[in-house]
């Protein structure tokens, strides 16, 4: 339907992603098309529809890519832990969240953190659903 631009949609996997603004009178408040912020509402009970917070999300999805530059690679959840080189060969999967990080593993099991939001809680990964 073109009348719709999630934040992610997936036919064949049956995925659909809105982002959920809030919760009125027992709807949540989405956004159905994230270029022109087109709100609907979706009553809560609907059973075809499952809520995340973006931390939960996160970790449902196949891998993350992230800026390197702004974001490196750490091997504890501390801006001040020694950085490292990512690979961009390697996918990186989630595996928890703690606070504003995100552990990660790479291809090679290797865990590092990145942070997965910025203080603002904006999103600063990319979230990849399949490979």
């Amino acid at each position: 339907d073109n009348s719709i631009d999630p934040y992610a949609i997936k036919p064949e996997n049956g995925l659909l992603v809105f982002t959920c603004l809030g919760k009125k009178n027992g709807y949540y408040k989405i956004c159905v098309d994230e270029n022109k912020k087109i709100i609907k509402y979706i009553k809560i009970s609907d059973s075809h529809f499952k809520y995340q917070s973006v931390a939960d999300h996160i970790l449902t999805v196949f891998s993350v890519d992230f800026n390197e530059v702004l974001n490196p690679l750490r091997l504890k959840p501390d801006a001040g832990s020694g950085s490292f080189p990512k690979d961009d060969h390697s996918f990186y999967y989630p595996i928890k969240v703690k606070g504003n990080w995100l552990e990660v593993t790479d291809d090679n099991k290797r865990k590092f953190w990145i942070k997965w939001c910025d203080e603002k809680r904006n999103l600063i990964v990319d979230l990849y659903y399949d490979a």
